[in-house]
């Protein structure tokens, strides 16, 4: 038997193996509400090609903070706190490198501190336009928005630049924290990243396009991409810099850059599932609203004020109240 002919039974046998693992998990998901739960979420990734437009925000992300981090050393040298940027630079293991080099570059004077302010704004805002529109496109796949729908707006631009600004700053704050070291300020700096983080997320995925108004049916996605990008800081900030440095010991500075480009790599693939997550439990389950209006008590408040049922996109049936969802 010649070559060929082994590699193409050896193909018939793995492709007719695949065939029947597929029939037999589709056959199961009926029954299985696990396997039909993981079934949408793999669909929804796969068809919203949420990997890829993963990949886009992770460059856009790399490209976004760059501009930060000089209009930041521009602002601090403006206003003459420099001393203060030179202790901070080491806060970042990621991002602590740029700046350090943007610092050295630039000389202290008061002016060079205004151009670099300047640019660095005017940059952030370009940047941030195009990650805007990555994002929006990665949430309207997630939530199956047609094209004509998916609006890039100057508010959700300015949102989303500004609340990540934000939490790049109180990411220096709180590794600030854990450099303090022990188990309290590692504990403390985790839960207060985690907590800050899940409510920008919230802010940000509430105001980017999806099937509902419903402010609960971002919450799930945004405790994802709180405890999951607190948990990868602690290990960009914790655990990677003592690779990093024996790393660059052999690599020199290609170490700062696998780890950077994996870390924002990370960063756009929570951001794609926070979306796929959202939109799949919501209408797979409903809103987590639909849970808090259906207690004995709370459930009135819809009919009493209408205005808390438009806001929570609330329908009223009887003696309760339920959030409208596709069916499964």
């Amino acid at each position: 038997m010649s070559l060929g002919s082994l590699y193409e039974r050896g193909k018939a046998g793995v492709k007719t193996w695949t065939d029947r693992a597929a029939d037999f998990l589709e056959a199961q998901r009926p029954r299985r509400g696990v396997i039909d739960l993981v079934a949408r979420f793999y669909e929804r990734d796969r068809e919203g090609v949420q990997s890829v437009l993963g990949s886009a925000i992770a460059l856009r992300l790399f490209l976004f903070v760059i501009p930060v981090i000089i209009a930041l050393v521009g602002f601090l040298n403006t206003a003459g706190f420099e001393n203060y940027l030179e202790r901070s630079l080491d806060e970042s293991k990621t991002t602590g490198q740029v700046a350090s080099s943007i610092y050295e570059a630039s000389d202290t004077s008061g002016s060079s501190g205004v151009v670099l302010l300047i640019t660095g704004l005017f940059l952030t805002m370009w940047a941030g336009r195009s990650l805007a529109k990555v994002v929006v496109a990665s949430s309207a796949n997630a939530w199956a928005i047609p094209t004509s729908e998916r609006k890039t707006t100057l508010r959700v631009i300015g949102l989303l630049t500004g609340l990540l600004v934000a939490m790049l700053l109180v990411g220096v704050v709180v590794g600030r924290v854990r450099s303090l070291g022990g188990l309290a300020a590692t504990t403390v700096s985790l839960a207060a990243s985690a907590s800050i983080i899940a409510v920008v997320w919230f802010i940000i995925a509430w105001a980017l396009p999806n099937s509902t108004p419903d402010p609960g049916a971002q919450l799930p996605g945004a405790a994802l991409m709180g405890i999951g990008l607190a948990c990868v800081q602690w290990f960009m900030q914790g655990y990677l810099p003592d690779k990093i440095a024996r790393s660059s010991e052999i690599m020199g500075s290609l170490a700062f850059t696998v780890a950077s480009l994996g870390y924002f790599f990370i960063i756009g693939r929570l951001i794609t599932l926070s979306f796929v997550t959202n939109a799949v439990l919501y209408e797979r389950f409903g809103s987590l609203s639909e849970l808090l209006f259906a207690l004995p008590v709370i459930r009135r408040i819809p009919h009493r004020w209408p205005i808390v049922a438009r806001f929570f996109d609330l329908k009223i049936d009887g003696d309760a109240a339920s959030v409208p969802h596709p069916a499964p």
